[in-house]
């Protein structure tokens, strides 16, 4: 699980995400844009790459193939991380170039689906036709059959031991070796043919149920890995899912299942504290820049109440929860502290403002005052206002 477009341009690249509805924009819209279009191939590359991986249960060429891929996808995304920090045109430019190299993984990916596809046919024509000779070994045959027996066994060693490579040559293997059961069938050797088609059909059930489960644990492993890429919990899980395709490749589909299964629990327990975990770190992503956007301009404010008379109380006091949030942001908390440092703003405004009114308003009733004077009659007007607050309800007229 990738961080979000907005999490990664802010936090890693250092641009702010910009858009504009007509026109190319200056260049953090250009910036913006070229990622959202990379991050749209990632993402669609990325779901490609899972349909290959269904092949992988039974297919080891498939599962090679994906690790390629999906370090392909990684390349890709930690050749974008090589911009320069907080450079529009940079990042630009080196995103642009990380959506070429998905688009050239891409293109080879278009051929491996298909081809994985033919394969997995290929291999299930095949292993009935290993089936169907050894069968034919401890079978007696005379007459027709004999004949038919040596045809097919010539013309099945001929398909399994050809090399392949395309869609079209496993495609043409499957067909070709489909027609010679059908030859055998023909040639009186039938009902060796249907025991046969049972115990294919028994071991196809169990390699369906195989695939399904396999099918679940890679779906949380996925996960696990987005949030924990390369840690030992990782690793570990991902090597009993390698273990199990290995017995399953063997036609061990029961013991392969099973090992799976007494792990799975474990895995969606994993997958579920990381996930959780992660969330947490990519809010505090998404609110350090907040944070540090929001945080000069309260100093700013504090600079300008400080030289406002009789603020001294209100400064010490702001002043602490400045304090608090700067240790919360230490702390990576960015979330806690943007929620501290925000209404700051708000306070010490309305605090200037009514400390201002207060000095006005004590200047008309002292002639030539001095600052300790204004700051007396302040104090008045302050010991004035919590009286009347004490007459008053603590709500106000909306309820709150």
């Amino acid at each position: 699980m990738n961080p979000t477009k907005k999490a990664f341009l802010l936090d890693v690249l250092k641009v702010t995400p910009k858009t504009k509805l007509f026109g190319t924009g200056d260049d953090s819209v250009q910036a913006t844009t070229a990622f959202k279009q990379y991050r749209k191939e990632e993402e669609a590359l990325i779901a490609q790459i899972k349909t290959l991986d269904e092949f992988s249960g039974s297919d080891a060429e498939a599962e090679k193939q994906v690790a390629v891929f999906e370090a392909g996808v990684k390349t890709a995304l930690a050749h974008t991380e090589t911009a320069k920090k907080g450079d529009p045109q940079d990042v630009k430019a080196k995103v642009e170039e990380a959506l070429k190299m998905l688009q050239a993984t891409k293109a080879k990916l278009d051929t491996a689906v298909p081809v994985a596809k033919a394969r997995q046919q290929f291999n299930k024509t095949a292993n009935h036709t290993r089936l169907l000779l050894e069968k034919l070994k401890m079978t007696s045959t005379s007459g027709k059959a004999v004949e038919t027996d040596i045809a097919y066994t010539k013309g099945a060693n001929i398909e399994l031991n050809k090399k392949r490579a395309t869609a079209d040559d496993f495609n043409d293997g499957a067909t070709k070796l489909q027609k010679l059961k059908n030859d055998l069938k023909g040639g009186g050797l039938k009902k060796m043919i249907e025991e046969v088609d049972k115990t294919v059909a028994a071991e196809e059930k169990e390699q369906a149920a195989f695939e399904a489960r396999r099918s679940e644990f890679q779906k949380h492993l996925t996960i696990l890995d987005a949030t924990e890429r390369g840690s030992e919990t990782v690793v570990s899980f991902r090597t009993i899912l390698q273990n199990a395709s290995q017995s399953a490749r063997e036609h061990k589909y029961s013991e392969a299942t099973a090992a799976l299964t007494a792990k799975l629990k474990d895995l969606e327990e994993a997958t579920r504290i990381s996930k959780s975990a992660k969330g947490d770190q990519d809010k505090q992503v998404v609110k350090q820049p907040d944070y540090e956007r929001r945080l000069p301009k309260i100093i700013v404010r504090m600079e300008n109440l400080k030289q406002v008379p009789g603020s001294g109380q209100k400064v010490r006091e702001f002043q602490g929860e400045l304090t608090k949030a700067a240790s919360m942001a230490k702390a990576s908390n960015f979330l806690e502290a943007y929620k501290t440092l925000d209404p700051l703003k708000d306070k010490i405004d309305k605090t200037i403002k009514e400390l201002n009114e207060a000095f006005s308003k004590a200047t008309k009733t002292i002639k030539d005052p001095s600052v300790p004077e204004v700051e007396a009659e302040i104090e008045k007007l302050r010991a004035q206002v919590r009286v009347n607050s004490g007459r008053c309800s603590p709500y106000r007229r909306d309820g709150s």
